[in-house]
């Protein structure tokens, strides 16, 4: 009977153990990191992003959540949605397309008729209205096709509504910033 006893006590005491690990912030952290890494997702999920630097307005991109997010000044979250960053490797060109990882300045700006010089390869021509460039032919831009993968050729894009109004409402030429995660 002491042996079964004592056998029943650390058993107790390693179902503890295991069920605190099981419920500590580590493994939770872990949890989740796996079910936000989870395929298929077919519907937007709002954006999982720290707030930036107070004083800068900025425009945070998540290209494993597939979502923007726009912040004020201040750091309050003003206006989210939906994106579609670079894709691994594009067969036009022959190499990978990914969008750039970094923080990065909006350098340039234009309206509903922006339009790609390079894309399609050897022709140019590809709308992209209210484009935001960042970093060399890099750009957020409205698209009307923004799938939950990433599937351009490196640019950032997004529904046309929502790049309508980060060029117009929100986004400065050589004062917004703009983050790229992955």
């Amino acid at each position: 009977m002491y042996y079964l006893n004592k056998t029943l006590s650390r058993l107790s005491l390693s179902l503890i153990i295991i069920s605190l690990f099981c419920a500590s912030p580590l493994a939770l952290a872990k949890k989740h990191k796996r079910n936000k890494q989870g395929e298929g997702r077919s519907s937007y999920s709002a954006p999982d992003h720290s707030i930036p630097a107070p004083g800068i307005k900025t425009v945070k991109i998540n290209l494993s959540s597939h979502t923007w997010a726009a912040y004020s000044p201040n750091g309050d979250l003003i206006r989210s949605g939906r994106v579609s960053g670079g894709k691994n490797y594009c067969p036009d060109l022959h190499r990978g397309c990914r969008t750039p990882i970094g923080t990065y300045t909006v350098y340039s700006k234009q309206g509903a008729g922006c339009t790609s010089t390079k894309f399609p390869v050897g022709k140019g021509g590809a709308k992209m209205p209210y484009c935001m460039f960042f970093k060399g032919g890099y750009a957020m831009h409205g698209s009307n096709a923004v799938p939950n993968y990433n599937a351009s050729h490196g640019c950032v894009r997004m529904p046309v509504d929502d790049a309508r109004w980060l060029n117009q409402e929100f986004v400065n030429v050589g004062s917004t910033r703009v983050r790229i995660s992955n």
